[in-house]
């Protein structure tokens, strides 16, 4: 008690302690949990009841892109056995340990200290996944504790070596990308610890990173595949290169233009580490950065707004003070400092950066090519004082729908189902089948959101327990991935199955389809398939010729309709005309396209439009519909996000 009571009156210790005070703060209060989390909610709570680490208990599927927090929060879980405020506890309490590492254990100047906590206060992705139930929290405080160490000496010792190795094998199970950061920099101190230690340099470097290793091993063995679903997700899109680029383009220019902060001490950080040539440990950690900018970049990004950037920042502010050369820092009287500092806070509100975010919640959700602020996209429903109030969790109803197998389109909501419920997840992170498949449009997609369409049959398999998926060369290499995920641990046709599953390719590209645009028949094939959607599986039927559309009707509220529905247009006779003229109004997050199918009398498509979504839009009908006619229109949507809320508000033919 006296060692804390001097420790609170130090002079020195005041301005750290009002700044972790000042982001405890921010981060407590708009706490909250991403849907993805509530995926390894289920695994944790699947594996206490005796099931395994795993989504559906009849399948043996690694869905934690962090293992290493699927592994603390399953201990944790043990004594508390609850899930959302163990998980949320966990991530504030590994961020606050990170902070306390920077503000304590290192020394830096009042200008110093200032200068980054101003950063981390403005910065919207190091203090939304500062909570959020995701890995970065947890990726804060591996690299703070591996940079103090690496940043203590110049040469390295054997203990220095496992001490490192052991960290880098954390941070890969973790998360396994951020290899990319790291690596440069324990190699160089392998390699600074390398004369005349070769054999007990090896044994040190595989002692240290024997948790990831081992971990790997048990992957192979119980999940029959080395990495997380979400990387075969990835791997069988055969997306092209520049359709990622553009995404990963978009990706930069959204934190730029509402997370300018962010990239601001990103590039600060960047300047330091290559400014000061003569210590080449800089230079290491400088190159890490940069190769997982540009991996950033290859991947093209994702669909949470500076999800990846906020551990390069992290880290970029770590190393700051420990190049107290930099120009940052050393100018006299502080002019570039004050101005740095002005401009930043300044840039932040012009831009509804960091927790002044708030104020303009309607701007940070618009999103780029799927880019969108995740955090306020949730926060109303998933933050923690919400659960204080309620006491429950907010998508509880989403848990109490009937049926043993169940087809949704986002994984995590269907987290606290009953275990013997079965859910397909449309997007595949928790499927061993759809993520293996081609997807069904390749141009118009979403990050993290890859569309793919259920094999006819694949249901009944599920429910039967028997093949009857009706493609024979799916249902042939579905036995054997039943076999690796379903079948007995230790049998020897198991393990050749994992040896031939890892080694070849499932499908080519073109097996399910022969255009990235999809057909009449197979938009109707998957329109079927998701008619048990919900919470609104009943599409939304409307007379156009009955449709009195004043913009400022109130009962205007009866024509919304969501992401689960489809707008069907009955029209009193048979139409030619040329356009269709459509006035929608969305709410502040929506699709990126509108599909329209228009329908013969015969109740047959006549055709199909994949267009950019704008809210007015003059669409010219095709020729095929003109000339044959249609009495039926079906208005659905693409790439959207979640509970989205659309308004017609003009609807009209023109010949």
């Amino acid at each position: 008690m006296t060692a804390i009571k001097a420790f609170l009156s130090e002079k020195k210790n005041r301005l750290p302690l009002f700044f972790m005070a000042l982001l405890f703060i921010l981060i407590f209060c708009a706490a909250w949990i991403s849907d993805d989390s509530f995926v390894a909610m289920r695994s944790v709570k699947n594996f206490l009841q005796g099931h395994g680490w795993r989504y559906n208990i009849s399948e043996r599927v690694q869905i934690a892109t962090s293992s290493l927090l699927l592994i603390v929060m399953t201990v944790a879980a043990f004594f508390t056995r609850e899930y959302y405020f163990t998980l949320m506890f966990l991530n504030i309490s590994a961020t606050m340990a990170a902070l306390y590492l920077f503000y304590f254990k290192q020394e830096k100047s009042v200008k110093q200290l200032v200068f980054c906590s101003i950063l981390f206060v403005f910065s919207a992705a190091f203090l939304d996944y500062a909570s959020s139930g995701l890995e970065n929290s947890f990726g804060y405080l591996l690299f703070a504790l591996f940079l103090l160490r690496f940043f203590s000496k110049t040469v390295f010792d054997d203990k220095d070596i496992f001490y490192l190795s052991l960290l880098t094998g954390l941070i890969l199970l973790n998360r396994m990308d951020t290899l990319l950061i790291v690596f440069p920099a324990w190699a160089y101190a392998c390699l600074r610890c390398y004369e005349g230690k070769k054999k007990r340099l090896f044994f040190l470097a595989c002692a240290g990173l024997s948790p990831f290793i081992l971990w790997e091993i048990f992957c192979v063995i119980y999940y029959g595949f080395p990495f997380p679903n979400s990387y075969y997700t990835k791997l069988n899109s055969d997306i092209s290169l520049d359709a990622y680029l553009n995404r990963g383009i978009s990706y930069y220019l959204y934190s730029l233009l509402f997370d300018t902060i962010t990239l601001f001490g990103i590039a600060a950080g960047l300047f330091a580490m290559f400014y000061k040539p003569a210590d080449f440990r800089f230079k290491t950690l400088g190159i890490g950065i940069v190769l997982y900018l540009l991996y950033i970049l290859y991947i093209g990004g994702d669909f949470m707004g500076g999800r990846f950037f906020s551990v390069p920042f992290f880290i970029c502010l770590f190393v700051l003070p420990y190049n107290p050369e930099c120009a940052v820092f050393n100018l006299k009287k502080s002019a570039f400092f004050i101005i740095v500092c002005l401009l930043t806070t300044g840039t932040s509100i012009c831009v509804h950066s960091g927790p002044v975010c708030l104020l303009f919640k309607d701007q940070c959700l618009l999103e780029e090519n799927g880019v969108v602020n995740e955090k306020w996209l949730y926060v109303e429903a998933y933050k923690y004082l919400n659960g204080v109030e309620t006491k429950e969790m907010p998508i509880d109803f989403l848990s109490k729908q009937k049926g043993n197998v169940q087809i949704y389109f986002t994984a995590g909501f269907k987290a606290f189902s009953e275990p013997d419920i079965h859910i397909i997840d449309i997007y595949g992170l928790t499927n061993p089948l759809l993520v293996r498949l081609p997807l069904i449009d390749q141009e118009n997609f979403r990050i993290g959101h890859f569309l793919r369409a259920l094999p006819k049959g694949y249901k009944e398999s599920l429910i039967s327990g028997k093949n009857l998926i009706q493609d024979p060369e799916i249902a042939a290499y579905y036995d054997k991935l039943y076999e690796v995920v379903s079948g007995d641990i230790f049998s020897f046709r198991r393990f050749k199955y994992i040896w031939e599953l890892n080694t070849k390719k499932p499908f080519p590209k073109d097996h399910l389809f022969k255009k990235t645009s999809l057909s009449s028949e197979q938009y109707e094939n998957i329109l079927k398939n998701f008619q048990n959607k919900v919470p609104y599986p009943e599409f939304l039927r409307l007379i156009a010729d009955k449709i009195d559309l004043p913009v400022l009707q109130k009962d205007l509220k009866k024509y919304d309709f969501h992401i689960d529905d489809e707008l069907v247009i009955n029209l009193e006779k048979p139409s030619h005309s040329s356009i269709l003229s459509v006035d929608m109004e969305r709410s502040t997050f929506g699709c990126q396209f509108l599909g329209l199918a228009f329908f013969n009398t015969e109740k047959k498509a006549v055709t199909l439009v994949n267009i950019p979504f704008s809210e007015q839009m003059n669409i010219d009908i095709p020729e095929e519909a003109r000339k044959h006619g249609f009495n039926q229109i079906l208005i659905t949507k693409s790439n959207c996000l979640i509970n989205d809320l659309y308004l017609l508000k003009k609807f009209e033919l023109i010949d």
